[in-house]
């Protein structure tokens, strides 16, 4: 019996890195897998039924059962049909994660309209579109897990992908969300910010975004489905890391420091109470990747 025996799991992103790990580790412990993938570019170009079809087929030459879907998760009737897929082929749905996404790098100041909508509707509306219908069936049934695929990008920042950036974060928020809405129905919701060397870390230029190890996807594809695990159900609300020898747990966002003045404030008082009072601690990347801070002003 594996983790996952009797499990029916749609995956996007399926066809290749992290999507591929998971889609994979989930059939070797049991689950039936609905395996997505547009089949584009890292930036969202030449769609191709290739890659989905290539993974279902290798789950099904090792013994386990799969299915192919080539539809783009940025459609709202795709996610519908993902559903109705996964009902209509293996009769049930218990398990959503949603690992698409593309890339358009650029730093803020010069990306342009459609690189930062593109992104965004791909990683942030297309994680809602899979969201919406899943939830919908695993409310009516009280059973069930998603994970949504976030990154280190979106909870720490990253200087030349703020579109990225956004909707990972989002996502980190929908997580939150969604996971308070399902909790009375039994449904957990986590998301997973995996680290991994794949085609879309592979291209990105060292000197902007830092040197990075080379990691198989293989253990955030075992987290991922020790996270959708009937035995895992409990955990819920949770952002986790899965990469080679680590699995970590964040934080979830708290208050840290808390000023009270004797009435509402003026702007001079929060001046210095943030620039006196506060801590105000610079986020980890700009001293791992060797980024320069705002300099103080002189005249004041």
């Amino acid at each position: 019996m594996g983790l996952l025996t009797g499990q029916v799991a749609l995956v996007t992103g399926a066809g290749g890195g992290i999507g591929r790990a998971i889609a994979l580790a989930a059939a070797a412990e049991g689950a039936a897998v609905v395996a997505n993938d547009y089949g584009v570019t890292v930036d969202g170009r030449q769609p191709s039924s290739g890659p989905g079809a290539s993974v279902a087929a290798e789950i099904v030459a090792a013994g386990g059962q799969a299915v192919a879907h080539s539809g783009s998760i940025a459609a709202f009737g795709t996610a519908r049909e993902l559903t109705e897929v996964a009902l209509d082929t293996f009769g049930r749905l218990d398990i959503a994660v949603t690992a698409h996404g593309i890339l358009r790098e650029r730093m803020v100041f010069n990306m342009s309209e459609d690189e930062w909508t593109d992104v965004i509707t791909v990683h942030l509306t297309g994680t809602f579109n899979v969201v919406r219908f899943a939830t919908a069936h695993m409310r009516q049934h009280r059973s069930g897990s998603i994970l949504l695929v976030s990154s280190s990008a979106g909870l720490e920042g990253s200087a030349g992908q703020a579109n990225y950036a956004a909707a990972k974060m989002g996502i980190v928020g929908l997580t939150y969300a969604t996971a308070l809405a399902m909790g009375k129905y039994d449904v957990s919701v986590n998301a997973l910010a995996p680290g991994a060397d794949t085609r879309m870390t592979q291209r990105l230029d060292g000197r902007f975004f830092g040197a990075r190890e080379s990691v198989s996807p293989a253990t955030a594809g075992a987290l991922a489905v020790a996270l959708c695990a009937p035995a895992a159900r409990r955990i819920t609300g949770q952002v986790y890391t899965g990469a080679g020898r680590k699995i970590a747990r964040w934080s979830h966002p708290a208050e840290e420091q808390i000023a009270l003045g004797p009435s509402e404030w003026d702007a001079r008082a929060a001046l210095d109470t943030v620039t006196q009072q506060f801590a105000n601690p610079p986020l980890a990347r700009f001293a791992r990747q060797g980024l320069a801070e705002p300099a103080a002003d002189p005249e004041h």
